[in-house]
Parts: structure tokens; sequence; C-alpha cells
């Protein structure tokens, strides 16, 4: 018998979507005696749920590409905090069905047998708002939790690829790499995780920074 639990990861809801997820959850998580001690704190959570709730909607009302910019970061800081609270559920709720009902997360849907992630496809760079900046992304893998991806570069052509270390990340799109030398040609690679395990890495992409 599979044991039950809650989804941990949310970034493919969409913005309103996330946001009454993240109400709801904090709602039910309130005094609930099931769940005394939340991880992270709940003050932590209400205040991320608030922080994007807020920049949100300065934004999509004619916000600048500031307004923008600080609502996908305050989106990141969310999604982080609903994996974490998330993972706390299904810990203390020990696969207790009524006990992960109450959290007001989303029951996973256990008639499905989910395997190891497809490989991400469709990798794509473009420049970032200033220079030294680039934006990776890949057509959204089903079932992935997250996202593992590595930066790196090569010395000069028909040399292999030197990686750096991999980072990860929450969602497939709008992903900011930073610090970089314009001129310099940067490839990215990435690979798609959840708990059954990782897919194997996509084909390199690249692009010139600025």
């Amino acid at each position: 018998m599979k044991s039950l639990k809650v989804i941990t990861y949310y970034g493919e809801l969409r913005e309103h979507e996330l946001v009454t997820q993240a109400g709801k959850a904090l709602q039910f998580l309130t005094g609930n005696a099931n769940y005394p001690n939340p991880v992270p704190d709940l003050a932590d959570f209400e205040a991320a749920y608030t922080d994007y709730k807020t920049k949100l909607e300065k934004a999509n009302k004619g916000g600048s590409r500031l307004d923008f910019r600080q609502k996908k970061e305050a989106r990141i800081v969310l999604l982080d905090l609903m994996r974490e609270l998330s993972t706390h559920v299904n810990l203390t709720a020990k696969g207790v069905g009524s006990v992960l009902e109450s959290s007001g997360f989303i029951m996973a849907n256990l008639d499905r047998n989910v395997g190891i992630p497809g490989i991400p496809q469709r990798g794509r760079l473009t420049d970032g708002d200033n220079s030294g900046t680039l934006k990776w992304a890949v057509d959204t893998v089903p079932d992935a939790w997250e996202y593992e991806y590595c930066l790196g570069t090569r010395a000069s052509e028909g040399i292999p690829i030197e990686w750096g270390t991999s980072q990860k990340a929450t969602q497939s799109y709008g992903n900011m790499l930073t610090g970089l030398t314009p001129g310099v040609i940067y490839h990215v690679r990435v690979r798609a995780h959840n708990g059954k395990g990782d897919s194997d890495w996509c084909e390199p992409f690249s692009r010139m920074a600025r």
C-alpha cells in the first residue's frame, strides 16, 4: 500500500493559484494542533505569502521592470518555504490521511505511477536585464520537483566543456545567471529531479554573455 502524502512542489501553479494555495495552507495550519511546531515558522511563511501577494498585485497593475523582477524573486522565496512546510507536514503526519488533509496542502495523486522525470527539452538562454547576466529556461518536465543545473565554459572549440558546481532551481524558466564575463560563451545543462531520482542531463545549450 502506498503511503499517503501531500505534494511538496507548487511551482507549476499560476500566479493567483499559488496565492490561493499558500493562503489556504496558512489558514489551515494556524492553530492546528496536528502541527504544533511548524517548520518553517508560520510567521515567516505568512510574511513571504504577504510579500508575494503584494508584489504580484503591484506588478500586474502596470508595474515597472523592477516590480516584475521583485515579484519573481518573491515567488521563489514563497515556493521554497512551501516546499519546506509541506515536507514538514509529510514527516509529521506519517501517512495519516486526516492529518495530512488538515494541513490545507494538496494531496498527492497516488493512483498514478510516477517514475523518474524525463530529460528537460528545448533549453534556451536569453540576455538578462544587465550586462553579465543571462536567463536559462527549459520546457517544464511533468512530475519534476526541482531542477539541477550547471554552468560551464570551454577554452576553445573542440575542447570539452568545463562544468562548474551544480545548483538547484524550483522552476524551469526565468532562472538568472549573474557575474558573467561579457564576450564569453557560456554553456548550461539541466536535469530534472523528483522523489524517484534524477533524469539524465539535457543537451548543453549556450549563449555569449553581453
